[in-house]
């Protein structure tokens, strides 16, 4: 723990010099899974779907903070914040981060499929009601068209 504790403070040293990309990127990646391996998951967490959502990070980097964003936020059972994660990281804007997305596809069939606990996709959710909905604006229509206007 003191090496890993060390390790971290030496990193946000690094960080606080402000370096050129790729090596701040990487920084930053490394301190999160660094917090990770301390067992502060939540934290780990939002440092990755910050990088994730950086656009000053290359592609390749915010797709991996993305897939592992998703996979811890699935851990802390925050399933919303994990697809979010997770469906930023499908659409990479660049080749190279065509195995994150792949990864990311993965475990987000999982999450939607309940392999990790119960999850109601939003999206999903909100087409079923839409559905649903137009199914009984014309089941009614139905109705009214054989029976009369109904009250």
């Amino acid at each position: 723990a003191v090496i890993v504790s060390a390790a971290l403070e030496d990193l946000r040293t690094l960080i606080a010099s402000a370096p050129a990309e790729p090596l701040l990127g990487n920084a930053r990646l490394a301190e999160a899974y660094l917090l990770e391996v301390m067992g502060k998951t939540e934290e780990a967490a939002r440092l990755f779907a910050e990088l994730g959502s950086s656009m000053e990070l290359a592609s390749n980097l915010r797709a991996e903070a993305n897939v592992n964003a998703g996979r811890l936020f699935i851990q802390l059972k925050k399933f919303d914040d994990a697809a979010s994660a997770l469906n930023r990281a499908v659409n990479p804007d660049r080749q190279s981060a065509a195995a994150w997305c792949s990864m990311a596809h993965s475990l987000l069939v999982a999450l939607e499929n309940g392999d990790f606990g119960p999850y109601k996709p939003a999206a999903k959710l909100e087409r079923f009601l839409m559905e649903l909905t137009r199914k009984n604006e014309s089941l009614l229509r139905s109705l009214r068209t054989r029976h009369g206007a109904l009250a």
